[in-house]
């Protein structure tokens, strides 16, 4: 939604009071207002529709037992989940959001705390199965980066397709799950690799038989 500076004559006391409610949710003066106006006139901003994306991936998530993560911004969520493999770690699932293009909204990033070695080694055996899943069965070609122990892919919506943000939320979330119980059914299977790579596609297929909101 494009933007543009204009000039409005509006009273101090509207002003003041906008400033105040602008500062409670840490908005801009014209943040805020724009809001404001938006919704008054049942208009849908980029900043009010990343919410409404946040509100349904919260309330999916949380009925499959993610554990939530206080928000660092209004424009990033982050998932956490534990990995049933040794010390049960936990799997940050951090999801941003922009409104910068149409399609790509945004970058689910996957993280673990971890100072082993031997695990981050099988993690990123892990995202190069999974990769390679991606690269196999998503034609359309994917956007992902690997690090030792951490894995970044783009959040795009298909081309030709438009998604409400709840189906976008459903969508985020559908994909997240699928990602975590690949990732256990790896992690259950080790150290038997050719076992662990098979449970991992296993799910992936699965996931794409019976997803029909992808992202």
């Amino acid at each position: 939604m494009k933007k543009s500076v204009y000039s409005l004559v509006l009273s101090d006391d509207v002003v003041t009071a906008a400033d105040k409610a602008a500062a409670k949710r840490g908005l801009s003066r014209s943040a805020l207002i724009n809001e404001v106006l938006a919704a008054h006139l049942s208009c849908t901003t980029p900043e009010m529709r990343i919410r409404d994306i946040f509100e349904s991936l919260e309330q999916i998530a949380l009925q499959d037992n993610f554990r939530m993560k206080q928000k660092p911004s209004d424009a990033m969520m982050s998932l956490l989940s534990s990995l049933s493999y040794k010390y049960n770690p936990t799997v940050r699932y951090s999801v941003e959001l922009t409104h910068k293009t149409r399609h790509a909204i945004g970058v689910l990033k996957v993280s673990f705390r971890t100072q082993s070695e031997s695990f981050t080694d099988a993690l990123d055996g892990f995202f190069y199965v999974f990769c390679q899943l991606e690269k196999s069965f998503a034609p359309e070609g994917v956007n992902y980066k690997t690090e030792p122990g951490r894995f970044s892919r783009l959040l795009a919506v298909p081309e030709g397709l438009e998604y409400s943000a709840g189906e976008t939320g459903k969508a985020i979330k559908d994909f997240i799950t699928m990602f975590d119980t690949a990732l256990n059914a790896y992690f259950g299977c080790l150290p038997n690799t050719e076992e662990a790579v098979d449970a991992a596609a296993a799910v992936y297929r699965t996931y794409l038989k019976q997803t029909k909101l992808r992202i």
